[in-house]
């Protein structure tokens, strides 16, 4: 019989509980990817959302297990246990004026959410021929531990944290849609 592994549970459990408020229609799934890397033997899932009335955000949860992490668990190698279990991540989508001050607030904003024993990069793209100053922010939220199936109930603590975060952007004036183009 089929073993679900650790990523296999994860996805499962991080996918329902965002279904589950897709349902409730307190988002709104934009994008979904599984997908299985035949040369590296890795796997990712992607699952891009924001909140149901929001425009100026999207949030995207990533989970990632390589051939190491599956193998590890598969072949239960007692030396390689401590690498059982997926990476998470989270890329954050937002567009505002390339202004310092903005960048500053958006990474204080985070830091008070997640705290700051995570790494929270920002990445600002923009269009060098553009006649406007608006960027495209890819914020990203790395997670420096290992998620196993032992962390499942701290992912419907992530759900909320994920929600509470888009609320906190859906707040900022300073963002510009993200479908709009200046």
């Amino acid at each position: 019989m089929f073993d679900p592994t650790a990523y296999d549970n994860l996805k499962t459990v991080i996918e329902g509980h965002l279904y589950d408020k897709d349902l409730e229609g307190v988002i709104n799934i934009l994008d979904r990817k599984d997908m299985l890397n035949m040369s590296t033997m890795s796997r990712e899932f992607h699952l891009a959302f924001a909140l149901s009335d929001q425009k100026n955000a999207q949030l995207i949860f990533s989970l990632y297990a390589s051939l190491e992490n599956l193998a590890s668990e598969l072949l239960e190698l007692e030396d390689k246990l401590h690498l059982v279990g997926a990476n998470v991540k989270l890329t954050i989508v937002v567009r505002h004026e390339n202004k310092q001050e903005i960048i500053e607030l958006l990474q204080d904003l985070l830091r008070k959410i997640w705290g700051t024993e995570q790494i929270i990069k920002q990445e600002i793209r923009y269009q060098p021929f553009g006649s406007d100053n608006i960027v495209t922010n890819h914020i990203t939220i790395v997670f420096s531990r290992l998620v196993t199936e032992g962390h499942i109930d701290d992912l419907a603590e992530m759900t909320d944290y994920m929600l509470a975060t888009l609320a906190g952007l859906k707040r900022q004036k300073l963002l510009v849609d993200l479908g709009r183009r200046e």
